[in-house]
């Protein structure tokens, strides 16, 4: 870049780079930006077919002095873009005096048009003016003869891949690997560490130093060694004016494992964590599976097959040697103790999981190569890595890793960081191996037999062969010292992994339905998978790891057909709960109580690792509450609550009315509160199936403060419910400090309501059930196709009716309904008492639930409810003492048994009528009123007729 004529302007700027929506650190010596991120989308977009390299140039050299950098970025020099389809990454490194500065990326990323929403900075600010590469007195030439020395007395085979003359600022690096003491790698390290800084000491375990200190400057030459017998990857640098070595690094990136073509491994399938490498082999058997294997290279010149594929291929790396297993049928099926099923389960689990990132996640440039892979290599050790585009696996400690998925898995994943940011140095703070564990722990998470005993243990099956494994079920903090005090990349990873895990199972991962487990698998993933292109390579930190997980939800391209920026909330909670730098509780944060009072997990809001962090029913928020008539007057509506709920009858105005809330940390200011219905549906779309109410009557809130018990009643919003049985009314909170998802998606954006209200504490749902009356009646609701594609749409019927009590619909197949592209049809439900009793006690709630899945996700539900009169307005006294109605016998869907409510004389009540007890009547046995309403509507376009029948 240095001495290049700027390119033009792509893209304009804003004057204020910093504002209230974005999140900045700075740099203490000069007060320079370290960290800028700001969704907000306050830089306008750059041209179309715009370049991401001159955008981010440009917006550097707008910016310079924000950053303390000269105006003409002359220390910048170009380094390379990450794109991962929908958003890019431009990389900028420094150089001091032509030489370049180690450690020191500028990262700037844009989203898919061209705006720029983070800056990574990575630039050195003091480093000593007396630092002057002309006068180093170490040549390149004798440096190298200098390694050569020192990597000789411990290996004969090896290979100096680079050296290179840099600026580099020391600090003491661990990257041991979490099993054993000892080891021959290790010591290795350890030996070329002796011999090149002289250090003669008997025993130790920590690097010994002479003279660096933590954040001191060097010119050094920096070279890597790649090693054989055994195979290891070295990082050596030199003082580039003494010669004395400054340190030497273990680059490898490690496992602990041993692996098996498990799926993924004996303790999860069978839910027995006692099981170890001393089982029976018959036991263990019983555990695999024979699956197929894809993607394989056609038979060799003598009619064989080899596990070498499109992404996969066996190779002999490191010692000890094994053939490769062939086969003239391609069968790969080998009993679990011998060393070929460890090739047939280190290909079936990589080539899988490839296939998936491209085919479920849509990802093509994400470690699509074919990867060698050595499944008996280590030496034998109890230890795997990742080297050099390569993986081997160990086979020491009873378990040989290759017989653990989660082992297979993790090692995969240092592959793919480097495969999709090159040089990712695995950090210390634990988003490198984090990761792997992450993959691990989320893409076989619905494979746990018995979670209570197995779910949250790593590596479970090789941890059974005497290390332990590791854990992803943590109670504690970024701020913690279980996590600052920790030096090893592989502890700090565990905290990475349980924090991604409950991302995982906040968007869905805790559900009962399979489908939405994967959804939120598929999208936890792809989300770590594509912010793995946007922060630095060389020490990437947790919240820059986070934040690009945040970006990418803004950036998926309509990946699933989900608008862009639905999740950023839940997301942003998760690593604000955790205590994630960066990530501070909101100054403002209102909601509509769901049952977990704004958050995002459990009910207890401890979101403990124990209980359910999904809610699996959330269109029954109780803080929505529907009146007959509106409250008296303003101190009334203050008082009211959830318990003054009344089932509306059909075509009379209803009063609806919400407690709206703030768990931030000041006042909230104006909030706007908007209140809409809907037919009632399965797989209803925002915001094509809402009708918004009337808000004529209502006060909208100047300013909510914060505290649970601080909360303002909103309404009352009227409309008039038109649907016997049930509606859907949904309200959004709509406040300028703490935005909806409504409000920031794109406009246009249709978005199911499955995908809208569990992840966002602004908007909440309540199927409501407008009265009929009871015994038998039909009901009735639509089910609409939410996707662009033709799509079978199943019906779950959970029925705790009566004993007795029947329902039926209109369905042929009652359980499932094909439709196209967005259409959508009428299913028709009766509910009949038949030979059910009478229903008297109402101690428990007598439900049918019905709840629609696409591909086993829940895209929607409803719940019809057998209820006493006291679900209605208390009973009035007819004029002249007569008597109210028979009632009682329940079943209407939702809060039924209309019954006696009202006597013959009130004059107010359409459906009102009197019918005299038995004693007045001869012979009473049954008595049935059916009334027949046939409406007919116009509505956004749509005219239909309507049905709706009731029995009394």
């Amino acid at each position: 870049m240095s001495g290049a004529e700027p390119p033009a302007r792509s893209a304009v700027f804003a004057p204020a780079l910093v504002t209230p929506d974005s999140r900045v650190n700075y740099e203490a010596s000069n007060d320079a930006i370290r960290l800028w991120y700001d969704l907000s989308r306050n830089q306008a977009a750059a041209k179309p077919f715009f370049k991401p390299r001159d955008v981010a140039y440009d917006a550097l050299k707008t910016y310079s002095k924000q950053f303390a950098w000269n105006v003409d970025l002359a220390d910048l020099v170009d380094h390379r873009v990450n794109s991962n389809g929908a958003a890019h990454s431009v990389r900028f490194t420094q150089k001091f005096k032509e030489v370049p500065v180690d450690a020191s990326e500028v990262v700037v990323n844009l989203d898919s048009d061209g705006t720029v929403y983070s800056i990574y900075n990575g630039y050195h600010y003091g480093i000593p003016r007396n630092l002057e590469p002309k006068k180093i007195t170490v040549s390149q030439r004798e440096a190298r003869v200098l390694v050569d020395r020192a990597v000789q007395q411990t290996y004969k085979e090896y290979k100096v891949e680079s050296q290179t003359l840099i600026v580099y600022q020391y600090h003491p690096f661990v990257n041991r690997p979490p099993k054993g003491k000892g080891r021959s790698d290790e010591s290795s390290r350890l030996a070329i560490l002796r011999k090149a800084t002289e250090v003669q000491e008997a025993e130790f375990e920590e690097p010994v130093i002479a003279g660096p200190q933590d954040g001191q400057y060097f010119l050094a030459w920096d070279f890597r060694v790649l090693t054989q017998n055994p195979r290891n990857y070295y990082r050596l640098l030199l003082d580039a004016m003494t010669g004395k070595f400054i340190t030497v690094q273990d680059l490898a990136q490690y496992a602990s494992g041993t692996a098996r073509v498990f799926d993924p491994n004996p303790v999860v399938i069978s839910g027995n964590a006692t099981l170890a490498h001393t089982t029976a082999a018959s036991v263990l058997h019983g555990y695999t599976q024979v699956v197929g294997v894809d993607r394989l290279n056609p038979a060799d010149g003598s009619g064989k097959y080899h596990l070498d594929g499109s992404f996969v291929e066996m190779d002999e790396i490191e010692a000890p040697t094994f053939a490769e297993p062939t086969s003239a049928t391609a069968d790969f099926t080998f009993e679990t103790d011998n060393r070929a099923f460890l090739d047939s389960m280190t290909y079936f689990h990589v080539d899988r999981f490839q296939n998936y990132i491209q085919k479920s996640l849509s990802l093509t440039n994400v470690a699509n190569y074919n990867i060698k892979i050595d499944p008996q290599g280590f030496d034998g050790q109890d230890n795997s890595h990742y080297i050099g585009g390569a993986i081997t696996f160990g086979e020491g400690g009873g378990v040989p890793d290759a017989q653990d998925a989660m082992v297979i898995l993790h090692e995969y994943g240092h592959a793919i960081q480097d495969n999709t940011n090159p040089g990712f140095n695995n950090p210390a703070s634990g988003v490198g191996e984090g990761f792997g564990d992450f993959l691990s722990a989320i893409y076989y998470d619905d494979k746990h037999t018995n979670p209570s005993a197995t779910r949250g243990w790593m590596m479970s099956w090789d941890a059974r062969g005497g290390w332990g494994g590791r854990r992803y079920d943590l109670s504690y903090n970024f701020d913690d010292p279980q996590y600052t005090s920790l030096s090893n990349n592989h502890d700090t990873g565990q905290l990475w992994c349980t924090t991604g895990f409950e991302l995982y199972r906040k968007l869905g991962g805790d559900s009962s339905y399979i489908g939405t487990k994967h959804f939120a698998r598929d999208l936890t993933i792809k989300l770590h998978l594509l912010a793995n292109f946007n922060v630095p390579s060389k020490d990437a930190t947790t919240t820059q790891m986070a934040q690009q997980m945040e970006a990418a939800d803004g950036n998926l391209g309509g990946w699933y057909g989900l608008a862009d920026k639905l999740h950023q909330k839940v997301i942003y909670d998760t690593f604000r709960r955790r205590h994630l730098p960066g990530y501070p509780n909101k100054p403002v944060d209102v909601y509509i109580n769901d049952g977990r009072d704004g958050g995002y997990g459990s009910t207890s809001g401890n979101d403990l690792f124990t209980e359910n962090l999904w809610q699996e029913s959330y269109w029954d928020t109780q803080d929505i509450w529907v009146k007959t008539t509106p409250y008296a007057s303003a101190a009334a509506q203050a008082a009211g609550s959830p318990n003054d709920y009344v089932e509306p009858p059909v075509g009379s105005t209803a009063y609806l009315y919400a407690r709206v809330k703030n768990r931030g940390t000041s006042g909230s200011g104006p909030v706007k509160v908007r209140a809409f219905s809907a037919q009632p549906g399965i797989g209803l779309s925002w915001p094509d199936d809402w009708f918004e109410m009337d808000a004529s009557q209502v006060a909208q809130p100047s300013n909510i403060t914060p505290g649970t018990g601080n909360g303002i009643i909103v309404g009352p919003f009227t409309w008039t419910p038109t649907e016997v049985g049930h509606e859907c009314v949904f309200v959004i909170a709509e406040c300028n400090q703490d935005k909806a998802t409504t409000q920031v998606i794109a406009p246009n954006a249709r978005v199911e309501h499955s995908q809208l209200v569990p992840f966002d504490n602004n908007i909440a749902q309540r199927n409501i059930h407008p009265t009929a009356a009871g015994g038998k009646f039909n009901r009735g609701f639509w089910v609409r196709n939410p996707d662009e594609i033709t799509r079978l749409i199943s019906l779950v019927y959970e029925s705790r009716l009566p004993r007795g009590w029947q329902f039926t619909t209109n369905l042929v197949n009652q359980t499932q309904i094909r439709l196209g592209p967005l259409d959508k049809r009428w299913v028709e439900l009766v509910i009949d008492q038949a030979a059910g009793a009478e229903v008297t006690n109402f101690d428990r709630p007598f439900t049918l639930t019905v709840t629609g899945l696409i591909e086993d996700r829940v895209i929607g539900g409803m719940t019809y409810y057998i209820a006493p009169d006291s679900a209605f307005a208390p009973p009035r006294k007819p004029p002249g003492g007569g008597h109210g109605g028979h009632g009682g016998h329940g079943g209407h869907g939702g809060n039924g048994g209309h019954g006696g409510h009202c006597g013959c004389g009130s004059s107010d009540n359409k459906y009102c009528f009197h019918i005299s007890s038995c004693k007045e009547i001869e012979d009473c046995s049954e008595i049935e009123v059916r009334i027949r309403f046939d409406n007919y509507k116009r509505q956004r376009g749509y005219l239909g007729r309507q049905r709706d029948y009731f029995d009394v």
